[in-house]
């Protein structure tokens, strides 16, 4: 999250400080001190609960997109594509279930898999969301898997598509990790 994250007090980046050893993890986020910037320094938060309070969130957006988005707009797209899947999902069981024949769920499937390259194509380029092409967009556990397979490069990618601003407010001292400090704003 370093760069990524802003400080709630100043605005400035956070930088990761600390290191991971076999010791422990004393790694953290903080607003660094400037002489010349009185305002700034003081504020930090552990970089292990922070990077895990946004990956829970982000995998959870990418599971469930807001309803009621534009079509046009990120959170539109997304829940179109769980709309797709969720279609595709449902032709499978009908063809299971003998509802509908082999030709049917065949072209039921060629079709909606056209409409879904059709949106991630439309996701790419109206929103440069590039590092959320062909991800399992409304399937939790395949999301997960999908993340986990992703570097640190990629990962950024994903959140900064997906987040406007991401912003830690100043806690109490010597208190455990609060997820209420962390402030995101979602892209529309």
């Amino acid at each position: 999250m370093g760069g990524i994250a802003r400080c709630g007090k100043c605005g400035a980046g956070l930088t990761i400080t600390g290191k991971l050893s076999p010791a422990g993890d004393t790694r953290r986020y903080a607003c660094q001190k400037n002489p010349s910037r009185p305002e700034r320094g003081g504020l930090s938060i552990n970089a292990a609960h922070l990077d895990a309070c946004v990956t829970e969130r982000v995998l959870h957006r990418l599971t469930h997109p807001r309803a009621g988005a534009d079509n046009a707009s990120t959170s539109g797209l997304l829940r179109q594509v769980v709309e797709i899947n969720t279609r595709i999902g449902q032709l499978d069981q009908d063809y299971q279930d003998r509802v509908i024949t082999r030709g049917e769920h065949r072209s039921g499937v060629e079709a909606a898999t056209a409409a879904l390259r059709d949106i991630e194509r439309r996701l790419v380029t109206a929103n440069g969301a590039i590092a959320l092409y062909a991800a399992p967009i409304g399937n939790r556990h395949a999301l997960q898997a999908w993340w986990d397979a992703l570097d640190v490069t990629d990962r950024r990618a994903v959140i900064t598509t997906l987040i406007t601003r991401l912003r830690i407010t100043p806690g109490r001292p010597g208190r455990s990790f609060d997820p209420g400090r962390v402030r995101i704003t979602y892209r529309p």
